[in-house]
């Protein structure tokens, strides 16, 4: 197994970074297998000093994390083909989450409302209305959490 030279300055940064005051890290690096494959370790360590700050011992616990950093590649590259498709509708497209937050805001209601995606993604509390009334109140969008009595109003 062999640890990439840049993972490896990392990981002695990381120990060196160890002091009495912050005696505990997190570290994750890649290493090289014998077969080429690359994969993901994630390391918990402690240093444990004597009482004039020496080390004298080192506590170190790994774990393969490979699965969890390629399933969140995947997650990125979804939500990045997601973020392209929504970006080149020709139609004004803005869509939100359970909790009312901007998940997507698109080129054409950018131009529409003069509100760029990176000013406004992410944002709650009826944020997206600001940019059609000039105040914050539930849009038509927001129709699809209500309930019946809601929509019956």
């Amino acid at each position: 197994m062999i640890i990439p030279p840049d993972d490896a300055r990392k990981m002695r940064d990381h120990i060196k970074a160890l002091t009495p005051e912050n005696p505990i890290a997190e570290l994750r690096h890649r290493i090289v297998m014998p077969d080429g494959q690359i994969r993901w370790q994630r390391w918990s360590d402690r240093a444990i000093f004597d009482k004039n700050g020496h080390v004298v011992e080192y506590q170190t616990v790994g774990r393969d994390i490979t699965e969890q950093k390629q399933a969140e590649k995947a997650l990125q590259d979804s939500e990045r083909r997601f973020a392209d498709i929504i970006s080149f509708i020709p139609d004004a497209t803005v869509a939100i989450d359970r909790e009312g937050k901007i998940i997507a805001w698109n080129r054409a209601i950018e131009e529409m409302t003069g509100v760029k995606a990176a000013d406004i993604i992410g944002k709650g509390d009826y944020e997206y209305s600001l940019a059609f009334y000039g105040h914050r109140r539930p849009i038509l969008i927001d129709l699809i959490f209500a309930s019946v009595d809601e929509l019956k109003r």
